[in-house]
């Protein structure tokens, strides 16, 4: 492409294998040599969430008996595997046992993962050095690296190979295999139906038209300010901030909003949104509307209901009801954003590494490029960016093979190779936190989801990640291109 950089065709056998080589090795050196298994409490129990999912697949009576709620319906799945595995292996279904087992799961899993992760990079004509980029982005971070063999009671794993199957089954129109995907991930991750159902009815083939003379970016990004601080003002959260009386109810604990910087953090979050919006709709015409009436797409919005339909009528009739309500996710997210300024981001970077920082500084091309993806990555990457407001990253888990293979797409390669190639794999490394023991330090464990963020470990990152982005400033600046190799 570039003169100035030797780039590399992508020889997708050796360098899987390679992959497949390094992901092994970090599991197998966490597993036997770090053994930071948080999934341990200090008295020798397993806990949070994973207890229960260690739980369900020792004994598959609660599933069985209808006694789980529709929260966890929607992630039962990995664990009815893991049960089956430990009965064709012979094991018997201690704590220990359980742990071995979701490890041995997660490297099937992940393997798998990487295999087609790599099926999509070749689909979407990556070179050698984007593939490794988006690898080390995907798998060389704190939630695969770490938490898959830290924790591995969890279906994070599971939803990233959702994710990676959807995006692959889009790529190449295989209308299908987004279906199949659609239904077994409604009972790994919540989003999986609605992720499907946008890719499924909205084509990569379908062009979306532009047009320089409308103002639809700063129309669409002024609006989404405006409802944003409606919201804020019109269902009282804002004056619940300001006497001190909003907090964010993450069952075990409620995590107050600093109401000295509410304003502060508001500005930030609106400034996010407008500029973002702004540039993902920019010169975007207003007659792409004509996709939501084409005949074949009002088909497969028919098709998606009836399918969604039967989904959460057998969800519901073998789950017990809760109390999460539409209205409530909105209320998490709204707090989850003016929590400190910017936290979403940090909570983003500290959990997928530098490539968020890449994307920061080159969001523009991130903006306009997600377009070229077709109207279907378009769609569920602008619900999924106002999703990230949350800012706990790992609830978009199955949008983060999305979020970074966008990234590596859109940003030439010209601009990714200002930083060597090395040397971004081992920032990652450092980023994924594997060298880094927190199963008996629960404030480090928790500095990576911004609602449990502790105020000074949101200072440290900050001030670590601009610093980054102040090196990356300076290496962009440099007129010679560092080459990757």
């Amino acid at each position: 492409m570039d003169g100035q950089i030797n780039y590399g065709k992508l020889n997708f056998s050796k360098n899987l294998i390679i992959a497949w080589s390094v992901l092994l090795f970090i599991g197998l050196i966490q597993i036997f040599l770090i053994r930071d298994y948080i999934c341990y409490a200090g008295d020798g129990h397993l806990r949070w969430d994973g207890a229960h999912y260690a739980s369900w697949a020792a004994n598959l009576t609660d599933i069985l008996n209808g006694n789980v709620n529709h929260y966890y319906i929607q992630r039962i799945l990995p664990s009815i595997i893991v049960h089956y595995l430990m009965v064709i292996c012979g094991m018997n279904f201690s704590d220990t046992n359980v742990i071995t087992a979701f490890e041995i799961y997660n490297i099937i899993i992940l393997m798998l993962t990487v295999w087609i992760y790599f099926a999509v990079c070749t689909e979407l004509n990556f070179i050698r050095e984007q593939t490794w980029i988006g690898f080390a982005s995907l798998f060389l971070t704190f939630p695969i690296a770490k938490l898959s063999f830290g924790y591995p009671n969890t279906t994070d794993s599971s939803a990233f190979l959702i994710g990676i199957g959807l995006l692959y089954g889009y790529l190449k129109d295989k209308e299908w295999l987004i279906i199949v995907i659609g239904i077994i991930g409604a009972f790994v991750w919540p989003m999986t139906m609605y992720y499907a159902a946008i890719l499924y009815i909205f084509k990569k083939n379908l062009i979306i038209r532009e047009d320089k003379k409308n103002f639809t970016g700063p129309i669409i990004g002024a609006l989404l300010v405006i409802l944003y601080l409606v919201y804020i003002i019109w269902s009282g959260l804002g004056k619940q901030v300001i006497i001190n009386n909003a907090y964010i109810d993450l069952g075990e604990k409620t995590v107050p909003v600093d109401n000295k910087l509410f304003i502060l953090s508001t500005l930030c979050t609106c400034i996010y949104l407008y500029l973002l919006y702004h540039e993902i709709f920019k010169n975007i015409s207003l007659l792409n509307f004509k996709i939501f009436i084409n005949r074949f797409v009002l088909l497969r919005v028919f098709i998606v209901m009836l399918v969604s339909c039967g989904i959460i009528y057998f969800q519901n009739l073998i789950s017990l009801p809760d109390n999460v309500s539409f209205f409530e996710v909105i209320k998490i997210t709204v707090l989850g954003s003016i929590l400190r300024p910017f936290i979403f981001l940090v909570s983003a970077i500290s959990w997928l590494g530098p490539v968020i920082i890449f994307a920061v500084y080159y969001f523009k091309n991130f903006a306009n490029g997600i377009r070229n993806l077709g109207p279907g990555f378009f769609i569920v990457s602008c619900l999924s960016l106002l999703l990230l407001l949350v800012s706990e990253t790992r609830l978009l888990s199955e949008y983060l093979p999305f979020l970074i293979i966008g990234i590596v797409f859109t940003i030439q390669p010209k601009k990714l190779s200002v930083v060597p190639l090395p040397l971004f794999i081992f920032v990652c490394l450092l980023f994924s936190k594997i060298w880094l023991p927190v199963k008996n330090h629960n404030s480090l464990y928790f500095m990576n989801f911004g609602p449990w963020m502790q105020p000074k470990w949101y200072l440290i990152q900050l001030a670590i990640y601009l610093l980054c982005f102040i090196v990356l400033f300076f290496f962009s600046r440099k007129k010679k291109q560092i080459p990757f190799n």
